[in-house]
């Protein structure tokens, strides 16, 4: 009867241990679960948010980043978060031109945030005017055509710059001026009224004048590089994934140096801005009242207002532009000075023309 309680005992212990090790397998097996779902849920909410904003940036910067290039510099990433570190830069006549750096970030706490890049101020010009400051650089501007016949004039009554008059108080340094034209014109006319010793970089789409006011987002196309396309998803023309693209797109140079933009580079163009007005915080972004009645009241939606302009100018053939940007050494803007073409210009970035760095033109 001893050992009979005995071997109960022993019985009873052994199934103990076996039920805590079962149970502790299967906590661990659950644990372990858990975790590799966390892991794997994590790693792909990180990845699709990192692949939304970063498409989003592309395409921004892509169509309304008049004469700047974002160079990535690093990327922190953290539980459910990350930050692309950038740095931006300007093209004067070849010569980069650095902006600063800034920063995009992604994920945060189930949802996207979207910081914004471009980080500067306001100072008065020498018209009264006051104009946007980025990196101790002058942020280019373009300006709408007067509906009235005073041509000196704008809608509000205020005199168009002209600020290529100023850049002969500036010898030995290099320069980037937008002009607004007089009326739109095709990239082949463009090509013949601009001067063999100034470089293209940048061509304005313009808009719609007719349904829209006025403010300093720009919608246009590089002649030089095609960020878009790098690395990222091509679309057709109804903003469909076609298949992956990884051009590096640059325009071929022209004999005499200068950027030459291609019907390729415009076709994806095109796709951007297509493919912009699909995120909600690009499509209804809006200058003025933020009420319901925006559209109504004709505030501008520049994306949107893009893709409008796009349907009317599909291929590069057929395309208008209302305005350029144009680098090179200051001296050789005078040229341009009492142009029937030129109703307004706004001088931009500029930096010293320095003899060890050779220029573009």
């Amino acid at each position: 009867m001893k050992n009979l309680d005995q071997d109960f005992k022993k019985l009873a212990l052994r199934n103990k241990w076996k039920s805590r090790i079962v149970t502790a397998s299967i906590s661990l097996f659950v644990t372990f679960v858990v975790i590799a779902v966390s892991f794997f849920w994590r790693n792909n909410y990180i990845l699709q948010q990192e692949k939304t904003v970063g498409e989003k940036f592309n395409i921004t910067t892509e169509i309304s980043s008049p004469n700047t290039t974002y160079v990535l510099n690093g990327v922190n990433q953290g539980l459910l978060n990350g930050t692309y570190n950038l740095t931006a830069f300007k093209d004067l006549n070849g010569i980069p031109v650095s902006l600063g750096t800034s920063s995009v970030s992604y994920g945060t706490i189930f949802g996207q945030n979207w910081t914004s890049i471009a980080k500067g101020n306001f100072a008065t010009s020498s018209s009264d005017r006051f104009v946007y400051m980025i990196g101790g650089q002058k942020t280019p501007e373009f300006f709408k055509s007067s509906s009235t016949n005073q041509t000196m004039y704008d809608d509000d009554g205020m005199a168009y710059p002209q600020e290529l008059e100023t850049l002969n108080q500036l010898p030995k340094h290099l320069a980037e001026v937008a002009i607004t034209f007089d009326k739109p014109y095709t990239y082949d006319e463009i090509q013949k009224m601009v001067p063999e010793n100034l470089l293209t970089n940048w061509l304005w789409l313009g808009r719609d004048y007719k349904k829209t006011t006025g403010d300093n987002v720009y919608i246009g196309v590089s002649t030089s590089t095609d960020s878009y396309s790098i690395g990222e998803p091509q679309y057709d023309d109804n903003g469909k994934l076609v298949e992956q693209n990884y051009r590096t797109m640059i325009g071929s140079m022209t004999q005499d140096g200068n950027y030459q933009l291609n019907d390729e580079m415009y076709a994806d163009f095109v796709s951007a801005v297509k493919k912009s007005v699909t995120y909600p915080e690009l499509k209804n972004l809006s200058f003025g009242s933020s009420s319901s009645n925006d559209e109504k009241m004709h505030y501008f939606y520049p994306y949107r207002d893009a893709v409008k302009q796009i349907e009317k100018y599909p291929t590069l053939e057929k395309a208008k532009f209302s305005g350029i940007i144009l680098t090179g050494k200051t001296e050789n803007f005078a040229q341009l000075k009492g142009k029937s073409w030129v109703l307004a210009s706004s001088v931009g970035a500029t930096t010293e023309d320095l003899p060890y760095l050779k220029t573009q033109k």
